[in-house]
């Protein structure tokens, strides 16, 4: 009997873990600010031109797998969008183009996928082009 209990208890906290481990997390935290925009394939400098504040806003809705994976280098494109910012957990930037959709602290040590990225782009190329 007391086997038994072992092996559930141990089965269930597989489980959970498991679980835990697959659902997605917060790609930033509520406090994060925008701090550089470049847009483009020349990355330009955009920040002067953008509402930052909406767009720190739709990127704090946004959630990431938990698994980072090497996206550097990639080919820039018209598409593209790079921004950084800061929240209380550190620097974070995300790297935006139609192949590619991460947040990440260093490019080195690769990014994690944003979920529903390219939804997340052509948000955010909405409010560069109001």
């Amino acid at each position: 009997m007391k086997n038994k209990l072992i092996m559930i208890v141990a089965a269930l906290l597989l489980t959970a873990g498991t679980v835990w481990w697959f659902l997605p997390r917060p790609a930033v935290d509520a406090d994060f600010k925008v701090h550089l925009v470049r847009a483009g394939v020349e990355l330009e400098n955009v920040t002067e031109q953008v509402d930052t504040d909406a767009l720190a806003e739709l990127l704090q809705g946004q959630t990431r797998g938990r698994f980072r994976r090497r996206f550097a280098p990639t080919q820039l494109m018209e598409s593209t969008v790079d921004i950084t910012g800061m929240d209380s957990r550190g620097h974070w930037h995300f790297s935006l183009d139609g192949e590619t959709q991460v947040v990440y602290e260093s490019a080195e040590k690769g990014g994690w996928p944003i979920k529903n990225g390219e939804e997340l782009l052509d948000s955010v190329w909405k409010i560069l082009n109001q």
